[in-house]
């Protein structure tokens, strides 16, 4: 359900991305033409001296840092199958909301047919407890036009359900 979602979220992210990375610098280089001179400041030579010796032992090292960096890598792949599993929890509200599409040219004598005839099959299932309509035109929020209804089918509780008989 949230996939074009979240592959639209993915490709303005790369995009963004390529456009921090490859295009700001560049044009900051084309219209920033301003002449300064660098100086080093106290941060900058704390980190320089912090950052060359440790870059110094990564160049030297290669293989032991290829392997770090592969393993750094690798550790996330291991939590790829729990990646979104946090943002759908299990929701068991007791109840089922239906959303029923007639055609636009319904009249309301056979709205109310078809109301009733839902009604009747949906009161027939042992777990059912309640049947409410809620037409689009009264109390739905929604805009959308009278051939559309809400359904709320509310279950009863789980220790009350019997259980269905097997098919064979």
């Amino acid at each position: 359900m949230f996939k074009p979602l979240a592959v639209s979220q993915m490709i303005a992210m790369a995009a963004t991305l390529l456009v921090a990375v490859a295009f700001t610098p560049v044009l900051g280089y084309l219209f920033l033409k301003v002449e300064r001179k660098d100086h080093e400041n106290p941060v900058m030579r704390t980190v320089k001296r912090v950052y060359l010796p440790v870059l110094d032992l990564a160049v030297r090292r290669r293989k032991t840092t290829v392997a770090i960096a592969a393993l750094l890598l690798l550790i996330p792949v291991l939590f790829l199958g729990r990646i979104g599993t946090e943002f759908l929890p299990y929701l068991d509200e007791g109840a089922i909301a239906l959303n029923v599409v007639k055609y636009p040219t319904v009249s309301l004598e056979n709205q109310s047919v078809s109301e009733t005839s839902l009604r009747k099959c949906c009161l027939n299932f042992p777990r059912c407890l309640l049947w409410s309509p809620r037409p689009a035109g009264r109390t739905s929020p929604k805009t959308h036009g009278p051939e559309q209804n809400d359904l709320f089918i509310i279950l009863k509780p789980k220790k009350f359900w019997k259980a269905a008989p097997r098919w064979n």
